[in-house]
């Protein structure tokens, strides 16, 4: 029988953390969990409650699309909880949930290839908690697509490992889930990583491997259709120029690269003591987004130049890729992406690129102390 004490130690580290926070009736109503997802929320509980689907909402200008807008969320199952609960303690108690369920899936998808308990515990709390996650809890919608990251992971590693249909179909409803659950960005970046993890990883001929990579995104894309073609029928008419000030819009900025290792020297929003030239949408360069802390950063490098293995070169790729993008255009590779890649020049904020770097900091670590592990025995 596996052992289940890891993930209830997962969850209560989850409660735990935000528990202060909710103390006293406390909760997360800042940023865009309360100029947006609140009264987002509101409209969609109302429409739920009346036996309608929200298609529309008429209470902005003259009215705008509710279902089309990626950003509402309008088809995450997790929304019930807003139908049974005030909207406030719904959100703060999805907050928990969803961090609780990074942890988890984090620690399956790093035990899955290490076989190591120890080891992929510290990979789940490096990114459960690492300073991206913490920062999307300030807006659910991202938040959602940054912790389901580690489920599709987890899913393509399955199918990797046995390639049947029950586990193609896992992957495709997982894929599909995160897309409804959250802002399409970590959507797409995540079906990047996937197809290049399993075009990497697969251990099929071509034709094969081709056949069953382009067999899950199309499942995918088809079985998201009901919101996706609404969406793409949307953004024809949403004005979003594709230039490159546009697309490198809060970017890391070079200046910022020392909070990636100490999250407080431009102070705390929280505190109001946020500070430093230039700061793009807040006051100050006070942000947690690809903070991973020391020790994880420290085994990463270890890791990355020490583990043979194929799994740590493709995530020590992936986090030095994605890092640099986040750079936006201070950086050559992120103008060549903006030519390149399909999509790429319909987003900003390349700072979100974050969440798949602080995964991969947190696999590489987790692989540098089961490597550890290894060769101590």
């Amino acid at each position: 029988m596996k052992p289940r004490w890891p993930i209830l130690l997962l969850g209560i580290l989850a409660i735990s953390f935000f528990l202060p926070e909710f103390w006293g009736g406390k909760g997360l109503l800042y940023s865009d969990n309360l100029s947006h997802v609140i009264p987002t929320m509101a409209f969609w509980k109302q429409e739920i409650l009346n036996g309608k689907i929200p298609l529309w909402n008429p209470y902005i200008l003259g009215g705008i699309p509710f279902l089309a807008d990626l950003s509402n969320n309008t088809l995450s199952p997790t929304n019930i909880a807003y139908l049974f609960l005030p909207i406030p303690l719904a959100l703060n108690l999805l907050v928990v949930v969803y961090v609780a369920l990074a942890a988890i899936f984090t620690y399956l998808y790093t035990k899955t290839l290490t076989g190591k308990t120890i080891p992929a515990l510290f990979s789940a709390i490096a990114f459960a908690f690492s300073g991206t996650v913490i920062a999307g809890a300030n807006d659910i919608n991202s938040l959602q697509g940054i912790c389901l990251i580690p489920l599709v992971l987890f899913a393509s590693e399955r199918f990797v490992q046995k390639s049947e249909v029950r586990r193609g179909i896992e992957l495709i409803l997982v894929l599909t889930l995160q897309f409804i659950s959250s802002h399409p960005q970590y959507s797409y970046y995540t079906w990047i990583i996937v197809f290049f993890y399993l075009a990497y990883f697969l251990k099929q001929p071509f034709v094969k491997r081709s056949l069953a990579i382009g067999t899950i995104f199309v499942c995918t894309f088809l079985l998201s259709a009901f919101q996706l073609l609404p969406s793409l029928e949307l953004s024809k008419e949403a004005f979003r120029p594709e230039t490159a000030e546009f697309s490198s819009a809060n970017q890391l900025k070079l200046v910022e690269l020392p909070r990636l290792v100490l999250a407080n020297l431009y102070g705390s929003w929280k505190e109001g003591s946020s500070w430093g030239p230039s700061a793009q949408l807040e006051t100050g360069l006070a942000n947690t987004e690809g903070y991973m802390g020391v020790l994880p950063l420290v085994l990463a490098v270890w890791g990355a130049f020490t583990i043979r293995a194929r799994t740590a070169k493709f995530w020590m790729v992936v986090a030095l890729f994605t890092f640099v993008l986040s750079l936006g255009s201070q950086t050559p590779l992120f103008e060549l992406a903006r030519r390149m890649v399909p999509f790429f020049t319909k987003f900003r904020s390349p700072i979100r690129i974050l969440s798949i770097y602080s995964f991969g900091i947190a696999m590489l670590s987790g692989m540098a102390l089961a490597n550890r592990e290894k060769k101590t025995k």
